[in-house]
C-alpha cells in the first residue's frame, strides 16, 4: 500500500463503478424545461408554430409541421398540405394563414421535381411588424385622407386658439 493521499478518482472508483456523468452530452429537447427545446410551451416558435397549424387544420384536416427554424428573431415553419389536398384546399389554407398573420410573410413554393406545395411562413420579431404595419398605413389612400384631415383639424385648432388668445388677451376691450 503506497502512502500517497487518494485522489478524488480514486476516492470515486472505491464508492461507484459507474464513471461520472457527463453533462455535456444532454441534448436541449431532453430537458422540457429548457425554453430553448422546440417542445417547451412557453418557447415563441411553439407557440406560433401550434397556432399556424391550428390556422391551417380548419381549411386542410391532414396539415402538418414539416419545420421549425428559428434564425436571429425571426421564426420560419414550414407547413406540408395533406396530399390529397386539392388546388382550391391549397389556396384557402394560403388565405386562411395570411389573413391570421397578416404581418406575416406567407408563400407557398411548389417543388418542380415533385409537384408537392409546401406553405412556408416567416414570422418576423415585433419591430418588424410594426414597420410593416406602418408602411401598410401609409400606402391606403383612406389613411392618407383621414391624415390630411387631422392636420387640417390641428391647423384650424391653432388658429382658433391664436384668435382666441388675441381676443381675449392682447385686445380685451374690443370683447363684445
Amino acid at each position: 500500500m503506497s502512502n500517497q493521499p487518494d485522489t478524488a478518482s480514486d476516492a470515486h472508483d472505491r464508492r461507484s463503478s459507474s464513471p461520472p456523468k457527463d453533462r455535456s452530452s444532454e441534448s436541449v429537447a431532453s430537458n422540457p424545461a429548457n425554453p430553448a427545446n422546440p417542445a417547451n410551451p412557453t418557447n415563441p416558435a411553439h407557440v406560433h408554430s401550434t397556432t399556424l397549424l391550428a390556422v391551417a387544420r380548419k381549411v386542410d384536416a391532414g396539415a402538418t409541421i414539416s419545420a421549425v427554424t428559428k434564425a436571429h428573431e425571426s421564426t420560419l415553419v414550414k407547413i406540408d398540405p395533406s396530399p390529397d389536398a386539392g388546388t382550391t384546399t391549397t389556396l384557402a389554407t394560403l388565405a386562411a394563414l395570411r389573413v391570421a398573420f397578416p404581418f406575416a410573410t406567407v408563400t407557398a413554393v411548389e417543388s418542380f421535381s415533385s409537384g408537392s406545395t409546401q406553405f412556408q411562413i416567416l414570422l418576423h420579431t415585433d419591430t418588424q411588424e410594426l414597420r410593416h404595419a406602418k408602411a401598410m398605413c401609409r400606402d391606403r389612400r383612406s389613411m392618407k385622407t383621414l391624415k390630411a384631415l387631422s392636420n387640417a383639424f390641428a391647423v384650424a385648432g391653432l388658429c382658433t386658439y391664436g384668435a382666441l388668445l388675441y381676443a381675449t388677451v392682447i385686445r380685451p376691450d374690443a370683447v363684445v
